[in-house]
């Protein structure tokens, strides 16, 4: 029986008496609670009652080098008498890592970690996010997949037998089922069994295909699942694919043990092909189709078992071409393992210190004495640190009290390397939950011994450790170093730092489309954007054609003209594919001042503009691309036009207001350029009225194919950082600061202007078919399922979805989960495909090439085009486009005069952009702007800044197989975990269900992992 203990264990090595203690000890020995070291299920009962002022490990030989452990155990267990204690199951959380007294089985690790309801909650948000770029849900029956779980080394695979009633039913190579209404793959072979009557069988076997998720759920836990008799022949056909896999591995097992030292030793992101390609042999390829599954596998199990060098990153497709791995640097494996080398020789000599006394002073190594040295500044500096801020265990520091101290300078290179480690495992997410080197941070962590009162030495803890000796902010956001891709060093202070190129003035050819250019003189071009915009991307003009039907112009900024595909600012975009707008970390695609105010849109400025003859009723009649130059411009805010054209917000904004900080001092918009509402003339009223009535029409058109009817509103993030300052000192980089951000959080409309939105997919629509006609790749935005289940989708969408959205009802989880599988996720192809939410037949997005990569490069593709058109005087058309119906592409091969062709988009350019572009949006809507709100309440709840309330309502979305709750409070809608121990008593764990509404308190924030744990106070309703 495990019994509480009166004190923490203290492992024997570090022990102390104070009989002992003939000298004053200078630093405190490493200790830990045995319950916690152990495994992370249990929890603390008290602090430890090591004194922190110590810091030599003690003389004492009250155990010799030759006294048994038993001997040891049973001494401590005397000397700490407690009462009984039943541990809770070991079973890891998806927060915390995994190690070995906790399982680290399949059953555990279907879900992917962190929680993956936010971003699918983004798609119905605003227009940009539906042709954004989401993880694709396209497993079908018969695909093998292999699952994250707890630890790479112990892979999984698993049959997809099926979506039943919403649920996706797989079937593992253990002879386990499992079912789950979606999951994240590492790896997929598609058409593993493509006979699938073979999975009949099994299917036939489930215990349930049309139970709930809760009733899957019990039986699940029930282990009532097909018997491995009926499933054995779809096992034996997981561990051939193994095996085979196995044996690839034995017969090139040097060269792809060397993979790291094979690629390189800057960091980089490679698609698994491409790393296949530099490990086998080039005659092992298949002729065209290329590697093997086998082969591939065999490569991809190599590299996830690593613990350091390689991160598999979630991809949005499945084929060789787009499983991508994120490679570390040399300098970063370098740092890591010389750190675990210094702290296994500090801890030896304190092993050493134990039994031979004062002798082993004389036997330290110098490694072992700078990481004494860095032990000792670490705890100044955390001292110091906290006169200015307390330290909290919410992952964050607390608001300043004063202003932080001057940042030490004198750390010692190893110093430099242990911090390097640490900002690896605390703050980029390197290694997985069932790492080995977690045990390294936090051994670190227990040397320097300021940390008794967090309750565990994990990732959190590493990161406020970097807050508190200045090596980060205070208020930094994790998501920017866990969501960092190769290729982009970020600045600890805030953005970007530079590239090496940065410093350089950009160089811009000459126009190549300058013979091609139509003067716009005599339309009036109207760019509808906040004062504050800096990159005027586009504008919109209207043109008579006559007979009731109307040119609209998208007048698009033309980078594209002038800056070459291969140059260095094309490089530099293709990293940071899209401008940064999280609150506080701005940073530019195209960094250069000089380029935005080449191709931001003002009088005289080159466009390329996107064109349609519209009728009033909102049919498309013709569509054409034409370089042009604008002349006559208004810029005008979505406001102003919004009083001109008479435009009606029809979803209610909720109005609730938080904020914390003092708010900034409203400087004046410098706005001499805009155009007020009552300063626009007659005819200017008249065009933006012709304008707001065409674009209506369009999107009625788009309403009967399908397109989303309405946005809801979501919460949005003010940060102002005027009252705060940052001294960044120069040797060293480390930081002090001054002051807090002000955070306001507030529920905005992302709909945005319904004209600007109608009238932006209308350049995009036009971009897409223009490209379509003349065979040219690029990247469209496609739901790769749409097509195939366009009835199903209609009926789902018209019968159940849209209705609620119309009702200003914000659908379920379970409801954006079957809007993924039916639609397949959001992807980027180089041929078009159905767009179902935005009602288009093939879309591409077109109208940012100042702040989008891949707008940038459907202006290259096309401008190379009307080069070709012009210059040999023939059409390059040669599908013809029906409206409503895509006829068959005829597919050419003379295009060799694009800067791309279809193989280097699909092979080197999309998985890049892909990756980029999903982290990106991660970081921008949802994670970055997560944290935020969560150190708002931070601030409010343990400081007091803010008001809030005490109790919350918490509704149940859903209740995972550890019987771990999650769902959404009703405070602008952040998602929650309450564990089954704090429901006290309130409800047994196995009684909830999706839907379940209680009222709960805050029992702790963590803002490094984005979690809020809550507590149950009563139960509200029952589901």
């Amino acid at each position: 029986m495990l019994r509480v203990a009166s004190r923490d264990y203290v492992c024997w090595r570090c022990l102390r008496h104070s009989a002992s203690a003939s000298r004053r000890n200078t630093q405190r020995a490493l200790s830990v609670s045995a319950a916690l070291e152990v495994s992370s299920r249990f929890r603390p009962v008290q602090g430890s009652s090591i004194p922190e002022d110590d810091f030599w490990p003690s003389s004492s030989t009250r155990f010799s080098e030759r006294t048994g452990i038993r001997e040891k155990l049973k001494i401590w267990e005397a000397e700490n008498p407690a009462s009984a204690l039943i541990p809770p199951a070991d079973r890891p959380l998806t927060y915390n890592p995994a190690n070995m007294a906790t399982y680290s089985s399949v059953e555990h690790g279907f879900r992917n970690e962190g929680d993956e309801t936010d971003d699918m909650v983004q798609t119905l948000t605003d227009t940009d996010d539906i042709s954004g770029l989401s993880p694709s849900t396209a497993i079908e029956a018969g695909d093998l997949i292999e699952l994250s779980t707890t630890s790479r080394a112990m892979p999984t695979i698993a049959i997809c037998l099926g979506k039943f009633n919403g649920f996706d039913h797989y079937y593992t190579h253990s002879g386990q089922w499992f079912t789950t209404p979606g999951v994240q793959a590492r790896f997929v072979v598609k058409g593993f069994i493509s006979d699938l009557e073979e999975l009949q069988p099994v299917i036939q076997a489930l215990p349930s295909v049309e139970g709930s998720g809760d009733v899957l759920k019990q039986l699940r836990e029930l282990h009532a699942g097909p018997p491995r008799s009926v499933g054995a022949p779809l096992i034996r056909k997981m561990l051939k694919f193994q095996d085979d896999a196995r044996a690839v591995q034995q017969k090139y097992i040097e060269k792809l043990s060397q993979a790291h030292e094979v690629l390189g030793t800057a960091e980089k992101m490679l698609t698994l092909n491409e790393i296949c390609e530099a490990l086998y042999p080039v005659a092992l390829k298949r002729d065209k189709k290329g590697f093997s599954d086998e082969q591939r596998y065999a490569v991809h199990t190599l590299l996830c078992a690593e613990e350091m060098a390689f991160r598999p990153l979630i991809s949005a497709k499945h084929d060789g071409n787009s499983v991508m791995f994120a490679m570390a640097s040399r300098v970063d494996v370098v740092a890591t393992a010389t750190s675990e080398s210094i702290v296994r020789e500090y801890l030896e000599f304190l092993d050493l210190s134990q039994t031979q006394g004062d002798k082993a002073v004389r036997k330290m190594s110098p490694r072992a004495a700078a990481f004494h040295t860095f032990v000792s500044q670490a705890r100044k500096a955390i001292d110091e640190s906290r006169k200015a801020r307390d330290w909290t265990p919410y992952g964050m520091l607390g608001p300043a009290k004063r202003r932080s101290p001057q940042p030490l300078s004198d750390w010692p290179q190893i110093a430099r390397i242990i911090l390097h480690f640490m900002q690896l495992w605390s703050c980029s997410n390197q290694f997985p939950n069932g790492s080995r080197l977690h045990w390294l941070g936090s051994a670190v962590l227990r040397a320097i011994g300021r940390y008794n009162d967090g309750m565990y030495m994990d990732a959190t803890v590493g990161w406020t450790f970097l807050q508190e000796i200045g090596w980060i902010m205070p208020w930094e956001i994790q998501a920017r170093h866990g969501l960092r891709l190769p290729g982009v060093q970020l600045r600890r202070s805030g953005g970007v730092l530079p590239w090496p190129g940065d410093s350089k003035t950009p160089e811009l050819d000459e126009d190549r489309l300058e013979p091609l250019r139509r003067d716009f003189t005599g339309s009036t071009v109207y760019c509808i954007d906040s004062a504050s915009t800096l990159d005027v991307d586009d504008g919109i003009s209207v043109e008579n054609a006559g007979e009731g039907e109307y040119w609209v112009h998208i007048h698009v900024a033309d980078p594209a003209s002038r800056i070459k595909p291969d140059s260095w600012l094309a490089s530099r975009a293709a990293r940071i594919p899209q401008t940064v707008y999280l609150p506080g970390h701005y940073d530019k695609m195209l960094y250069d001042d000089v380029v935005r105010d080449t191709f931001s849109l003002a009088p005289g400025a080159s466009s390329l503009t996107f064109s349609a003859r519209v009728t009033e009723a909102g049919k498309i009649v013709e569509h054409k691309i034409t370089p042009g130059t604008v002349r006559d411009i208004v810029y005008i805010t979505p406001e102003d036009v919004s009083l001109v054209v008479g435009e009606e917000d029809s979803v209610t904004v909720p109005s609730d207001v938080f904020e914390v900080g003092t708010p900034p001092t409203r400087a004046q918009t410098a706005a001499e350029r805009m155009t007020m509402a009552d300063d626009l003339s007659p005819e200017q009223r008249a065009e933006l009225q012709l304008l707001a009535k065409l674009a209506e029409a369009l999107q009625q058109e788009r309403l009967k194919k399908g397109a989303v009817p309405r946005f809801l509103p979501r919460p949005t993030v003010e940060v102002s950082l005027q009252n705060t300052n940052v001294l960044v000192q120069p040797e060293t980089n480390f930081i002090a600061t001054q002051g807090d951000p002000y955070i306001r959080v507030s529920y905005g409309n992302s709909g945005g202007s319904q004209l600007v939105n109608s009238l932006m997919q209308l350049a995009g629509q036009v971009a897409a078919q223009w490209c379509y006609e003349r065979d040219i790749p690029i990247p469209y935005r496609v739901q790769p399922l749409a097509q195939r289940n366009e009835q199903a989708l209609r009926s789902f969408a018209w019968g159940i979805l849209y209705p609620q959205l119309r009702a200003g009802q914000r659908p379920t989880a379970e409801q954006y989960r079957q809007l993924q599988t039916l639609t397949g996720g959001q992807d980027i192809s180089p041929t078009p495909g159905l767009n179902f939410l935005m009602g288009l037949d093939m879309y591409a997005k077109a109208t940012s090439p100042l702040r989008r990569f891949a707008d940038l490069l459907v202006h290259w593709q096309i401008e190379a085009a009307l080069l070709h058109e012009h210059n040999t005087g023939e059409s390059l058309v040669v599908n013809k486009l029906t409206p409503g119906q895509q006829a068959p592409s005829k597919k050419t091969s003379n295009r060799d005069f694009l800067p791309f062709n279809e193989t280097d988009l699909q092979t080197r350019i999309f998985p890049q952009l892909r990756a980029r572009e999903q982290h990106g949006k991660l970081l921008d809507n949802v994670d970055g702007t997560n944290e935020w709100i969560l150190q708002a309440l931070v601030r409010a709840w343990a400081f007091g800044e803010g008001n809030i309330p005490k109790t919350f309502k918490f509704t149940v979305n859903e209740v995972d197989p550890r019987q771990i709750l999650r769902g959404t409070l009703d405070w602008f809608e952040r998602r929650a975990i309450m564990e089954p121990l704090d429901l006290n008593d309130v409800i047994s764990p196995r009684d909830v269900k999706s839907g379940d509404v209680m009222r709960v308190e805050i029992m702790r924030v963590n803002v490094h992992t984005r979690k809020i744990f809550l507590k149950a106070v009563s139960m509200e309703s029952s589901a």
